[in-house]
C-alpha cells in the first residue's frame, strides 16, 4: 500500500498551525501526536475558521473522503447492489472510489455518522490486511467484543493483530461514533507502525462539569447476564400442535403455521430441538410476515445468506427450492454449529460455517447470541419464545 503522504509548504504549514492553535494538545493528549502529523500532512483539515472539531462525529462519507486523502489504492468495483451515494453529493468522488472496499456497501449512508467497527473495517480493508474469521482474539481482550456485528469480526481482529485498535479500559465500543480525534488517531498508526501512539483511545471524551442545578444523566446500565443454558440438541418440548396454537396468537402468516410439522419432522431426524429452531424462524422473518430483506418465495426460514456474501441486500441471502427445503437448510445449518452430519446436499453457508474454529462446539441456544448475530441476547431471546410456546 503506497501512503499519499503530501509535502506540504513551510507557509501554509505554520499557516494550519496557527489557526488550529494549541488547544487540541490538552484537550486530546492521546491524539496530539497524531493530529499535528495529519495537519503536517494536509490529511487532517478544519473549517473556514481553522477549527478541527476534533470532538465531533464523522459521518460515513467524512470518513471515505479521509481515507482516499490519505492512501494510494487501486479503485475496486464495489459489491453492493445498492447506489452508495448520488452523484450530486459532494463526496461523490471520494465514495467512488473506495466503495469495493466498504465491507458493508448495503449499510452505506453517506450522511449519518461513522461507527468505529465500520472505520476500522475500512481501513483494513484498504490497507490489504490479512482477515481471519477469528473471534477468539477479539473475546479474550474485549469484555464488548459480542456486540461487533458477524461481518466486521475479521477485519477488527486484524485491526487488533497489527496493533491498530487496542481499545479502551477492555471495551471496542464498536457501534459508538467516531469522531475526528479517534479517525487520525487510527490513520496515523497506520502509517507510522504500530508503536506510533502508545497511549489508548478513550471510549467517550471526558464529560463537561454539570452545572449544580442540573442532575447528571444515568451510568449506562451494566450489561445483561445471561443465566440460562438451554440445550440445541434433545426434545422438543412441547407438541407442534402447541407450536401452531402458540404462532396464532402471535399474530402468524399462514404459511408459518402450516410449516411447524415440517419443524418437528426435520427435528426427529436430526435431534435437534424443533421448538427452538421453529422460534428462531419466527424471529427470523416476523412469524412468517417477511418484514425485511428476505421474501416469501425464499423459502428461507432463517436469514441464512448466500456463501462468501457480507451485504445485506435481498440478492445476499439463500434462496430455497420449497419451503420444507427451507426447513432442512434451518437444520443443516444448525448442525454445522453443533457438529451433526446434515441431512442431504448442504447449502453454500454451511460449508463456510464448517470453516470457522468454533464449528461443532455450540451446545446451548443463548450461544447463538454472538454467532448466529451479534446481538449477545439473541439466543436468549429465542429461549424465551420457545418457552412461551408451553403454556398453548
Amino acid at each position: 500500500m503506497k501512503k499519499k503522504i503530501l509535502a506540504v509548504s513551510a507557509a501554509l504549514l505554520v499557516l494550519c498551525t496557527a489557526a488550529a492553535g494549541e488547544d487540541y494538545k490538552t484537550q486530546y493528549p492521546w491524539a496530539a501526536e497524531a493530529v499535528s502529523y495529519c495537519i503536517r500532512n494536509d490529511i487532517l483539515r478544519g473549517d473556514a475558521d481553522g477549527n478541527l472539531m476534533l470532538g465531533d462525529s464523522l459521518t460515513q462519507a467524512q470518513a471515505a473522503s479521509l481515507l482516499v486523502r490519505t492512501f494510494d489504492f487501486e479503485p475496486l468495483e464495489a459489491y453492493g447492489r445498492k447506489k452508495l451515494i448520488e452523484d450530486s453529493h459532494w463526496a461523490a468522488a471520494e465514495v467512488a472510489d473506495i466503495g469495493g472496499y466498504i465491507v458493508l456497501p448495503g449499510e452505506f449512508e453517506a450522511d449519518e455518522d461513522a461507527s468505529r467497527e465500520m472505520f476500522v473495517s475500512t481501513l483494513v480493508s484498504v490497507l490489504g490486511l490479512e482477515t481471519r474469521y477469528d473471534a477468539s482474539v477479539l473475546k479474550e481482550n474485549f469484555r464488548d467484543c459480542s456486540k461487533v456485528r458477524l461481518e466486521y469480526i475479521p477485519f477488527l481482529a486484524s485491526a487488533y493483530k497489527n496493533n491498530l485498535m487496542k481499545g479502551s479500559g477492555g471495551r471496542i465500543n464498536p457501534k459508538d461514533s467516531l469522531t475526528r480525534a479517534e479517525a487520525v488517531t487510527l490513520i496515523y498508526r497506520a502509517l507510522n507502525g504500530a508503536d506510533a501512539t502508545d497511549e489508548d483511545i478513550p471510549a467517550k471524551e471526558t464529560p463537561a462539569p454539570v452545572p449544580p442545578d442540573e442532575t447528571p444523566a444515568p451510568e449506562p446500565a451494566e450489561e445483561a447476564v445471561i443465566t440460562t443454558h438451554t440445550p440445541l440438541i434433545g426434545a422438543a418440548q412441547v407438541t407442534a400442535e402447541q407450536a401452531k396454537a402458540w404462532a396464532r396468537a402471535k399474530g402468524a402468516h399462514q404459511r408459518y403455521i402450516d410449516i411447524a410439522d415440517t419443524y418437528w419432522k426435520y427435528g426427529e431426524l436430526t435431534g435437534i430441538r424443533a421448538d427452538i429452531l421453529y422460534a428462531q424462524a419466527g424471529k427470523e422473518t416476523g412469524y412468517g410476515n417477511y418484514t425485511g430483506r428476505v421474501l416469501p418465495e425464499m423459502n428461507n426460514w432463517a436469514g441464512i445468506k448466500k456463501y462468501g456474501a457480507v451485504g445485506d441486500e435481498t440478492e445476499d441471502h439463500e434462496t430455497f427450492e420449497t419451503p420444507d427445503d427451507g426447513v432442512r437448510g434451518h437444520f443443516n445449518h444448525i448442525c454445522a454449529y453443533v457438529g451433526l452430519e446434515p441431512i442431504g446436499t448442504p447449502h453454500g453457508r454451511y460449508n463456510s460455517v464448517k470453516s470457522l474454529a468454533w464449528a461443532g462446539t455450540i451446545t446451548e441456544a443463548e450461544q447463538l447470541g454472538g454467532k448466529w448475530c451479534p446481538d449477545p441476547m439473541y439466543g436468549a431471546d429465542i429461549v424465551k419464545m420457545a418457552e412461551d410456546m408451553t403454556i398453548y
